[in-house]
């Protein structure tokens, strides 16, 4: 049985490059808060302002509309009406040398992913990516912008600024660090078997400058287990969200799941909505269910409570020209 002493705002996921029958019965669901775009629903700009605008017209509800839109190999949207964007571990080699360079290439890259996404009436993408480079990690390297916590801490400071430049609040991932576990997530269970101490001496710095200087709107977690912390992955650890993130931090916006369809978020046969009621059980506030076939999740998603559309993630993740 899934609790219901919770609101669920789900980030839902849409079939194709025009909404089908099946999306549109989707966004009438009641915990529907959200939008996650893919490759699959992008063929031109055009063609993306009027699926977005469809959206938004038929959802009985505001929603937020967001993409992963890093650059590198996560890169939904492309050539020719989105330009091509390096990967982030270009601006950290950039760095090593030329700093200043570097800074200011990481701002105008957050102004250009902001500026062209706002074009389509896109709230956000998920950036930066403030995970380290440990050179283990199968489904991190070259998204990542170096090994080095003040490298990243610093370029993505560069990036949240020109991601707010336009109007877009900037979403830290993947807390408290994916880099140093080599398996993918998105594939099976990854585990990083380091302790607090040696995380919070690395990977967590990133996301503690950025989080003291108010500079993430959000922070979205990973499905990486932590056994010396919580045997269980962050997305589900009450020690991770609330006495790390939100006590040692003092972060005080949403924070997001990674996609719960992914199969480290299963931790055996968790069906989906139980996955949503762990996740909301341990802090979270707005619960990605959008990779796959959308179809395959909605009658899930039905059973889930209603989200509040006013609630903290609409507010804090919305454009500020569409808040």
């Amino acid at each position: 049985m899934v609790s219901e002493d919770f609101s669920a705002t789900v980030m839902v996921g849409i079939d194709g490059t025009v909404l089908s029958e099946a999306d549109k019965a989707r966004l009438h669901l009641p915990a529907v808060g959200a939008v996650c775009l893919f490759a699959r629903n992008y063929e031109s700009m055009a063609q993306l302002t009027r699926l977005v605008a469809d959206i938004r017209a038929v959802a009985p509800r505001p929603l937020l509309v967001a993409v992963d839109q890093e650059g590198g190999r996560v890169q939904r949207f492309g050539p020719p009406d989105f330009e091509l964007i390096a990967p982030a571990s270009e601006l950290g080699k950039m760095f090593a040398s030329e700093p200043e360079a570097a800074l200011a290439a990481a701002l105008a890259r957050g102004e250009q992913i902001a500026a062209s996404l706002a074009g389509a009436d896109i709230d956000l993408s998920f950036v930066p990516l403030l995970d380290l480079d440990h050179g283990r990690s199968q489904v991190i390297g070259h998204r990542s912008f170096s090994g080095s916590p003040q490298a990243v801490a610093a370029l993505g400071m560069a990036m949240c600024a020109g991601l707010a430049s336009v109007g877009m609040g900037a979403v830290g991932k993947h807390f408290p660090g994916h880099g140093w576990a080599a398996d993918d997530t998105h594939a099976g269970a990854a585990v990083d078997e380091r302790s607090l101490a040696q995380i919070e001496a690395a990977d967590i710095l990133p996301f503690a400058s950025l989080i003291e200087r108010k500079l993430l709107a959000a922070v979205m977690l990973a499905h990486v287990i932590y056994p010396q912390v919580e045997n269980c992955p962050a997305t589900y650890s009450q020690v991770w969200i609330k006495d790390v993130l939100r006590g040692k931090l003092g972060f005080a916006g949403p924070v997001l799941t990674d996609d719960l369809v992914m199969d480290a978020a299963a931790c055996g046969d968790l069906e989906v909505a139980q996955r949503v009621g762990r996740a909301a059980a341990a802090g979270c506030d707005l619960f990605l269910v959008c990779g796959g076939e959308p179809v395959l999740a909605d009658a899930q998603i039905a059973r889930l409570p209603a989200g509040n559309p006013n609630s903290l993630p609409w507010r804090a993740l919305a454009r500020r020209s569409q808040a």
